[in-house]
Order: structure tokens, then sequence, then C-alpha cells
């Protein structure tokens, strides 16, 4: 009746074929930009599924961030873990690129949203944040892969 960490993830099948895929002459930068990628698909689909819950119901905007500050690090996470799972080491250096290179996306689309480029206080917390949460992301990748071995 034991469980295992990897039961929680993935079978040991599918993060050997994942592992095989990274040393297959694939650089680090692409399973970078892939986790990247895949985080923003996720996160798009999570903020267009709030706008229509805020514009059908009668739901505040000022409850809008609760939401957010969760789906955000998830999707963090995700792309972390995804672009450090085929990796055997620099888990935390790959998550915490990942991260920053998801924020640099998020700050883009808004200074396009806004109008402008600012970086204030708040935009320095969420690098802060972004950077660790990666970080935690790509170590979690690394320790399942380690496992599943």
């Amino acid at each position: 009746c034991e469980v295992k960490l990897r039961d929680f993830f993935m079978s040991s099948k599918k993060v050997n074929s994942l592992r095989g895929k990274y040393v297959g002459g694939k650089s680090r930068w692409y399973y970078l930009f892939r986790g990247v990628f895949c985080s923003v698909l996720i996160t798009v689909p999570c903020i267009l599924i709030l706008s229509f819950i805020l514009m059908f119901t009668d739901y505040s905007a000022e409850y809008i961030n609760a939401p957010v500050l969760v789906s955000v690090p998830l999707c963090i996470v995700f792309s972390s873990f995804l672009s450090t799972l085929g990796s055997k080491n620099s888990g935390w250096i790959n998550g915490t690129i990942t991260s920053l290179l998801y924020f640099v996306v998020v700050y883009a689309v808004r200074s396009v949203i806004v109008g402008g480029v600012y970086f204030d206080l708040s935009s320095l917390f969420a690098l802060l944040g972004f950077a660790f949460i990666g970080t935690v992301g790509g170590i979690a990748g690394i320790l399942v892969t380690q496992i599943v071995k």
C-alpha cells in the first residue's frame, strides 16, 4: 500500500521518454521556451475564463486578484517543472530562467495594455516572486526525475 512520489506526477516510462528527448539533441533553450510557451497557453484561457465570469456575473472586479494570484504561480511552477523534467542537473537555474522569461512575456503584455513601460515596486516584487516560484518548480522537476531513476 506504499505510494511513491512519482505516482503523483507521471510514470517512469513518461519521465524516461522526456529525458530521452532532452538528451536527444535539443538545447536547454528549447525546453525553457517550451515551458514558457506552455505556461502562456495555460494562462491565456484562465484569464479569458475569469474575464467571462466578470462580464456575465455580478462577481466584483475587486475580488479578481485572488484567482489571478492562484493561477499565475501554478503556471510558473508547471512551466519550470516542465522545462527541467528532462534534465539531470541545474534544475534551479532552468526554473529561474523559465520564470524570468515568463515574467518578461507578462510584463510585455502588461506594457502593451497599459500603454507604457512602468517598472515600480510591485513589478520588482513580482519579478522576485516569479524567480522564487520558478526555482522551486525547477528543483521539483529535477527531484522527480531523480526519484524515478
